[in-house]
């Protein structure tokens, strides 16, 4: 699928299964006539609309718009699994300044640079969390060849 437009039909089509009117309803809209636009790529839509398709069919916001990576994404609350990560303040102010421009490969970008971010301090506290339990094994080996 080489467009935008493909993309959105494949997961209407196959994924949703449901009818352009019926993700219109979906995502808000008053008539499939946007839809059939964006299908059609004469008109994108917006980012709030895409993640909004992306979350109800369960896909990759960066398949849907580059068409790249994997199309499904993994059922994971992510929430859960980084807790402790939060947007910094330059992470917010660049998501406002490409959400005022309304352009999907800025959006892509820096959803991308977000997610390596999160995933290089996940990692990181991934292998403190690691080298605190291998340490406090350790440490009770120790304690018990003492005694």
């Amino acid at each position: 699928m080489d467009s935008l437009g493909a993309r959105i039909k494949h997961i209407r089509k196959e994924i949703l299964k449901c009818s352009q009117e019926a993700l219109a309803t979906l995502v808000g809209m008053q008539s499939k006539v946007a839809v059939s636009k964006w299908e059609n790529n004469e008109r994108e839509p917006e980012v709030s609309v895409l993640v909004t398709i992306t979350k109800e069919s369960g896909t990759s916001l960066q398949w849907l718009l580059t068409g790249n990576g994997p199309m499904m994404l993994v059922d994971i609350n992510i929430k859960s699994v980084t807790p402790s990560i939060s947007l910094s303040k330059e992470d917010v102010e660049m998501l406002k300044f490409v959400l005022q421009k309304n352009n999907l490969e800025a959006m892509t970008r820096a959803i991308e640079v977000i997610v390596a971010k999160a995933t290089y301090a996940e990692t990181i506290y991934g292998v403190d969390a690691y080298r605190y339990n291998l340490v406090a094994e350790k440490e009770e080996e120790y304690k018990n060849k003492k005694e």
